[in-house]
Formats: structure tokens, sequence, C-alpha cells
């Protein structure tokens, strides 16, 4: 997990430190100008010129397409180890040999897992249009592509989809709660990186330190979280598959693993050997 973290979010945010991404200021001018309209009731046609200039000026020029292009880079680069990662914490749940070398085994499948986390965001800004509540629903609706992918690498993205969809039928709700238990942890989280972010500015410390004091924090918990998170989402997968996460406790006490190896139909055809929604993959 250390070694995923270092390879993605620390690249990404020394990227942005040599070449500052151009959005952020966007997103920053953008925050003090609805700070600065707030109740408001007329907006003028020369704040919206404005407002426009401050951003084709920000996206604009040699540099900010450089900016724009590594940003892209990073995060494309970031999808495909990510998928490594997520590989990882499945074969470890299966019980199967698994090292460093799976974060980086994907890079073959770099456009199609480019491409499949592309046509996700889509589809959940589509659903979101017509409610906040149907982008929610697709987003859990989509949550299993990369682990059909791991599985089966020859399928395209949108089977890989296609096969979540299915998957996730009936289980929204399930994979939901299981998020929710995380929250305690992601507010401490969150809690501790903002106290030494905090304490940086305090201290009148310059930027630079600041933020990678905050990355440090944020690594040393992200450690323990991502690692937790993607565990119990892999368990969740071999549960959604009808196959326990090994060791599995049958009912007469003895422990064995997992039977499922990939490569067939298994996953459309989910067998739960304990009977009903038996949680004991979480356990």
């Amino acid at each position: 997990t250390l070694v995923f973290l270092l390879a993605t979010t620390w690249v990404s945010q020394i990227v942005d430190l040599v070449v500052p991404n151009p959005f952020d200021d966007v997103l920053t001018n953008m925050q003090q100008w609805i700070t600065s309209m707030s109740g408001s009731a007329v907006i003028s046609d020369s704040t919206i010129n404005a407002m426009t200039q401050q951003v084709f000026s920000a996206l604009s020029g040699g540099m900010a397409m450089w900016a724009i292009l590594a940003a892209l880079i990073v995060a494309f680069y970031s999808m495909v180890v990510g998928v490594g990662y997520t590989a990882f914490n499945l074969h470890r749940m299966r019980g199967e040999e698994s090292g460093y070398g799976d974060l980086f085994s994907y890079f073959y499948l770099a456009g199609k897992i480019i491409l499949l986390e592309v046509l996700k965001v889509i589809f959940v800004y589509l659903w979101s249009l017509l409610f906040i509540f149907p982008g929610i629903v697709a987003a859990y609706r989509y949550r299993m592509a990369e682990y059909a992918l791991i599985d089966e690498p020859d399928i395209s993205a949108l089977e890989a989809i296609r096969r979540s969809k299915r998957m996730m039928l009936g289980h929204k709700w399930e994979l939901f709660t299981v998020d929710v238990s995380f929250i305690g942890w992601q507010i401490l989280c969150t809690a501790v990186v903002s106290i030494i972010s905090q304490l940086g500015f305090v201290a009148v410390m310059p930027d630079v330190v600041t933020t990678i004091l905050a990355l440090i924090a944020n690594t040393a918990c992200s450690m323990f979280l991502t690692a937790y998170i993607s565990l119990t989402e892999a368990g969740f997968y071999l549960y959604l598959l009808g196959h326990q996460a090994p060791p599995v406790h049958s009912t007469d006490g003895t422990t064995g693993q997992s039977p499922y190896n990939g490569g067939n139909d298994d996953w459309d055809h989910p067998q739960n050997p304990f009977g009903g929604n038996d949680q004991s993959w979480n356990q």
C-alpha cells in the first residue's frame, strides 16, 4: 500500500509542485467569486465577462497546456496503477500469490482501463443530470467493473460495465452500508491531516514544506485506511461471486481456500455456500 501511495498520490503532488495545475487556479477563482457574490441577487454582465476572461487566461498559454497534459498523463497513469492495486488485493483475498509487481502489471491494458474509467464517469454524469440520487445509484452499479476486467482481461470495457451491473443487481444497498462503516475512519484521517496543515500555516512554514507535511500525514493514515477499504471491497466482490474470501469457515468448522480460480462463468451464477445473504466475508 505504501508503494502504491508513493507511486500515485506522491507522484501527483510532486508534478503539481513542479508544474502547477491551472485548474486549481480556476477552482480558487470560482470559490472567490462565489464568496464575493453571496447575497447578491443579480450578477452583472461585466462580472460574468471578468470571470470568463480569468478562466481563459488561466487555461491559455504554453505553460498551461503543458500543465494540463502533465495532469492528464498522471491521471491516466494513476488509473492503471490503481487497477493493479485492486488486483493485488483481490489476489490476497483469494489466497493467491501476489507481490509489488502486480501494481505495474496492467499497463498492457492501459487503453481499456482508461476507456473503462472514462465511460464510468460519463455514465454517472449522465445519470446525475436526472437528479443526484440516480447518479449515486449508477456509481454503485459500476463499482465491480474493474474486478470483472481483472478476472477477464479479454472482455471490452462496456462488457465489464455490463457484468458489474448484473452482479450489483440487488446488492447496491449492501455495498453502501459497507462504505458507510468507513466514515468514522475517514473523518479521523481528514481531521489529522487538517491539523497538520494548520500547524504548518501557524508556524508560517513555506507552502512546499506545509504540503509535504500534510502529504506525509495523509500517507500515514491512508496506509491503513486504503488497504482496509480495498481488501473489504475485494471481499465483497468474492461474496457476489458466491465464494468466500479465504480462509473460509464451513458449517463443520473446517477451513479451506476459495474454489474460484477465475476464467470461468461462475460470476454469472453466484452460489453462496452459506445460503442467504451471509456476511461472514466481512468478519
